[in-house]
């Protein structure tokens, strides 16, 4: 499922985004926390650290 295209913007700020609209869909069809919580960390893994 593509949420958000990218043009010009910044490919974080898309992932934000799409993370964003993930979080109202689950949360507005009765996922529970845990469960959206879980599907973020799953589907937009994140780097952290320098380089």
């Amino acid at each position: 499922m593509t949420i958000a295209v990218c043009n010009g913007i910044l490919k974080a700020g898309i992932k934000g985004a799409e993370s964003i609209a993930s979080v109202i869909w689950l949360a507005r069809n009765g996922h529970s926390k845990e469960e959206i919580k879980e599907y973020v960390i799953a589907a937009f893994p994140i780097k952290c650290g320098k380089g």
